[in-house]
């Protein structure tokens, strides 16, 4: 069981080793959650893709696959982060506690696409410090059950004041992950046809992605928990997510 510590500052390194701590000890929930709601939607909508005609049964497909995606990330996220408060790796429990936000987690991906997008169309700094701002918004809002405004808004308070620190972790987790599923793709295909047809492709949708997906989602998402979890308890101190949920 995984625990957070004294927390004065911010640290990168303690992040890191929670992150793989939960991860570890807590393999089986994630593994669970990511093959049945992120996994297998993943390999349901790609298999309808390849194949021709069939517009609306696309469509619907993807929204289900959205919305089975974000509801696997908010129970991954609340599992995480309450395995990081002390509690219990119970699977069950993470899908009922947390998919129910699965539409206020599409709701923050969706106005924190736009506007980073929005910000980034002229220079890349204004993107980068709304990325740092909003990173924890998701986590807040499963863990604490705020509305999609408030989550903004508490991520923003936690995030105040530590920001380089937050984006010099943000790039050092994701874009080695990010570079890893281009490379994938690219192998996969050969490196034939250019990016955009790899990315299309038969081998990219059915193979790589459900199965990149199932190695990927658990540690980004062990990540944003810990990253939430540190920044919470540098600006309230240890044990605040315990004592919060006496009174839930």
């Amino acid at each position: 069981m995984t625990t957070i510590t004294t927390s004065p500052g911010f640290d990168m390194g303690r992040v890191i080793q929670r992150t793989f701590d939960v991860l570890g000890q807590n393999i089986g929930p994630f593994l669970i959650i990511s093959v049945l709601f992120i996994a297998l939607p993943t390999e349901l909508s790609g298999l309808t893709q390849t194949q021709k005609g069939g517009g609306l049964i696309k469509f619907v497909l993807f929204l289900i696959q959205l919305a089975a995606s974000s509801a696997g990330q908010a129970a991954a996220i609340w599992g995480a982060v309450n395995a990081l408060d002390g509690g219990k790796a119970d699977v069950q429990e993470w899908i009922r506690q947390g998919a129910p936000h699965w539409w206020r987690v599409i709701a923050i991906s969706l106005l924190t696409g736009i506007a980073i997008a929005l910000a980034s169309v002229l220079f890349l700094a204004p993107g980068l410090y709304l990325l740092t701002r909003m990173v924890v918004a998701v986590p807040a809002q499963v863990s604490e059950n705020t509305g999609v405004f408030v989550a903004f808004s508490r991520s923003a308070d936690l995030t105040k004041g530590r920001r380089w620190a937050v984006l010099g972790l943000v790039l050092l987790l994701f874009v080695p992950l990010t570079i890893l599923e281009f490379l994938l793709i690219g192998f996969a295909n050969q490196f034939h046809g250019g990016l955009t047809a790899a990315v299309s492709s038969p081998v990219t949708r059915l193979v790589v992605l459900p199965l990149f997906v199932c190695v990927t989602t658990p540690i980004s998402l062990a990540g944003v928990a810990a990253l939430y979890v540190e920044l919470r308890a540098g600006r309230e101190g240890p044990g605040a997510g315990r004592l919060a949920a006496i009174f839930d």
